[in-house]
């Protein structure tokens, strides 16, 4: 039986997606997105983040119908290049099997 694993479980594993960040400190508002995006759980820390960054007072419950990522011009491309590779997943859940 194959092991599941969510997206953040995937995108630290280098044999997965890990192989498209150097390194992932920078991107820690990204990864409390995808977390409330795929209605993963979230430390005290992640949702101080996602409240600073949502200006929402509640925490995320109940995921989301859409998502939209808007990024600059200069924004490092290797989010984009995930999401494009998630989309290839079948049924667009949170948990797949690797």
């Amino acid at each position: 039986m194959k092991r599941q694993i969510d997206i953040i479980q995937a995108i630290k594993n280098p044999k997965l997606f890990g192989s498209l960040f150097k390194t992932l400190h920078t991107w820690a508002a990204w990864l409390v997105w995808l977390k409330a995006v795929f209605v993963l759980p979230l430390d005290q820390a992640e949702i101080e983040i996602y409240r600073r960054c949502t200006k929402r007072t509640d925490s995320p419950s109940g995921g989301f119908k859409e998502a939209a990522c808007v990024v600059g011009r200069r924004t490092d491309r290797r989010l984009h290049q995930l999401l494009l590779r998630l989309q290839t997943l079948p049924g667009g859940r949170s948990r797949h099997d690797f």
